[in-house]
This record gives C-alpha cells, sequence and structure tokens, in this order.
C-alpha cells in the first residue's frame, strides 16, 4: 500500500478494532491509488474505517465472514456535514440520493477529513466542469490538441463566417418570398381584369351549339 504522498491532510487514526478493514483494504486500491488519511469509527452497521484515497472516498467494514464497502466518487459527494458531541463527532456525506453518517471519538481528526473531503470534492468538479467546457467549444469534439481547422486556431472568425451564412439563408428566404408576393399580385390584378361574365356567356353559347 502506497501512502507516502505529501498531503498537508495527513491523518492515521486507528484502534485495534480495525485490524481486519485495514488488512482489506490494499486489496481493494486501484492502480496508483494512494492512501491519503484513514480513520477508526462506526456507522449504520458497526464499526468500520473511513479512507480518503487519491481518488474516491472508501468505508470499509469487515466481519468475520462477510465484508461490506463504499466506493464513493469525489464528484457524486453533494454535501459534507461535520458535526461534534461531548464525546464523540459525526461527518453526514450525501450522495447519489444517499445519505452516510459515519461517527468516530477522534473529534478533531474527523473535523480536519471533512474539511479534506470537501477540497476534493470541489476539485473533481472544477476538473468535470474544465471537460464539459473542453468538449462544448465549437465544433468541439475534445481534440484539441489534434484539431487545426481554422475556426479552432481563430474562434472569432468562427462566429463571423456562421454569422454571414446565417444572413445570406436569410436574405435568400426573404427574395423568394418577395418572388412568390409578385408573382400572387399579378395573378390577382390579371384576375381582375377580365370579363367572367363575358366568359361565362361563350361557354354556355359553345355548349348549346349557337
Amino acid at each position: 500500500m502506497n501512502n507516502q504522498t505529501a498531503t498537508p491532510y495527513k491523518i492515521s487514526k486507528l484502534d485495534f478494532f480495525s485490524n481486519q478493514e485495514l488488512a482489506e483494504l490494499p486489496k481493494l486500491l486501484l492502480p496508483g491509488e494512494n492512501v491519503l488519511s484513514v480513520i477508526s469509527g462506526v456507522y449504520t452497521s458497526g464499526t468500520a474505517i473511513l479512507c480518503v484515497t487519491s481518488k474516491r472516498l472508501l468505508l470499509i467494514d469487515k466481519k468475520l465472514v462477510r465484508l461490506n464497502f463504499e466506493d464513493i466518487r469525489f464528484e457524486s459527494i453533494s454535501e459534507v456535514n461535520y458535526s461534534h458531541q461531548l464525546f464523540l463527532a459525526s461527518l453526514n456525506l450525501y450522495y447519489a440520493g444517499r445519505n452516510l453518517q459515519f461517527r468516530t471519538w477522534y473529534k478533531d481528526a474527523l473535523r480536519t477529513l471533512a474539511q479534506f473531503i470537501q477540497d476534493k470534492m470541489f476539485e473533481a468538479r472544477e476538473a468535470g466542469n474544465r471537460s464539459v467546457n473542453m468538449f462544448d467549444a465549437p465544433g468541439g469534439d475534445g481534440l484539441v490538441a489534434e484539431d487545426t481547422r481554422s475556426d479552432r486556431i481563430n474562434p472569432k472568425a468562427s462566429s463571423v463566417d456562421t454569422r454571414i451564412v446565417v444572413e445570406s439563408e436569410a436574405n435568400s428566404f426573404e427574395r423568394y418570398l418577395d418572388k412568390r408576393t409578385a408573382l400572387w399580385l399579378r395573378a390577382r390584378r390579371l384576375a381582375a381584369g377580365v370579363d367572367l361574365s363575358r366568359i361565362g356567356r361563350e361557354v354556355v353559347g359553345l355548349s348549346l351549339g349557337k
């Protein structure tokens, strides 16, 4: 287990009840994942350890015949609440429509851990926003480094070209409407100048053989 990552939040508060959970921790780590902080405590189902890594938050509960663990990604956390009482401190995490309450007697360590989780949560959100902005860029397919199109090199030129195209299409449509309106008015003038009664009499005369 690589726990040599330098961080001002380095916390290691464990008691003898956490030996089994601590033994499981290396098995759950991803390649390149570093342990930053770990603390013993209790949650809904009993004793557990809360572990902050470089990539996520892990809650591990190991008993003789079962293993429970929560894999919580920082970007999924919506709220972090810390509170303390006389003997215990509580950390409430809201994520993916769920609520996790973790309590421990290491009050100062849990307060620092809560701040650490909140910082990592905001970092993950900022990284996600930068990723979304990159893919939402004009013509954005995310391959900015490899894209050499002129509209990527000069974004202003892209917006101007787009405006010109739109205006050109609008002008063409207006000319089409003007042409159709002129033809319609011409047809109305022609129809108004025709003696329909005379034409009708001629048609009747032809049908009667006159």
